[in-house]
């Protein structure tokens, strides 16, 4: 099965079934998505450029404190 990007309800759906509060699903290719309440997003952590961002916020925090 190939990555693709999934619909809103499609991801609202796959949080229900699998029971998640965090959003790692490796099939979906989107980065960031809605969340169900609020107007705000989050991360998918199934997406490997997740945790590349993630990586670079902190270093570029670290290399900003300490030179």
């Amino acid at each position: 099965m190939e990555k693709r990007r999934w619909a809103k309800q499609e991801v609202w759906q796959w949080l229900d079934e699998n029971h998640r509060f965090i959003y790692a699903n490796p099939m979906d290719r989107n980065l960031f998505i809605r969340k169900r309440y609020g107007i705000s997003w989050a991360l998918n952590w199934g997406n490997p450029a997740a945790w590349v961002l993630i990586a670079s916020i902190i270093l570029a925090v670290l290399l900003v404190l300490f030179l």
